[in-house]
């Protein structure tokens, strides 16, 4: 391997994998082994498929085909990986082919980010917001909304109509 190759995959900013056409890791590392809780070695004995969540391993599979019939050049996906002792994390994929000088694909590279926090915010906002439609859906009167704007002698209104035949009354 280059000394430019071998720098690149020690980069502490994303997991990096270097694997076989059929998907067995060749070289993690070693902010992948993290994210994940396995040595390098554990990973070796690996493949990404056996550590993808069975959930997310049909758009990857399906993914994996259009690389290897060069119907791509790569592709990035977020996906569950089920890491050591069975937590799940999810990452943002992106993985190409690294090819042979002479044009052929030699192995696949992925990158691999975490975005679990991502996730989590995600989450409780979407929480959040269907709280708030239920409380809107529900309430009895129309509602008004206050929203200051850059200029606060001129404060906005918005006026919320959850069931509009009842705040036509108004």
């Amino acid at each position: 391997m280059r000394s430019s190759e071998a720098a690149l995959l020690e980069s502490p900013a994303v997991g990096i994998a270097q694997l076989a056409h059929d998907g067995w890791f060749i070289r993690v590392n070693g902010q992948l082994c993290d994210l994940l809780g396995y040595s390098a070695r554990e990973l070796l004995e690996r493949s990404l498929q056996e550590v993808t969540h069975p959930d997310d391993a049909a758009v990857s599979r399906a993914q994996v085909r259009s690389l290897l019939s060069g119907g791509i050049p790569h592709y990035s996906l977020e996906k569950r990986l089920i890491a050591k002792g069975g937590r799940l994390v999810w990452v943002n994929m992106t993985r190409s082919w690294v090819r042979t000088p002479t044009g052929e694909p030699d192995y696949f590279v992925a990158l691999i980010q975490d975005i679990c926090a991502r996730k989590v915010a995600d989450l409780a906002l979407q929480e959040r917001e269907a709280r708030l439609r239920s409380i809107i859906d529900t309430a009895p009167d129309a509602m008004i909304v206050r929203r200051r704007g850059l200029d606060r002698r001129k404060p906005h209104h918005h006026r919320v109509h959850p069931r509009p035949h009842r705040a036509a009354a108004h």
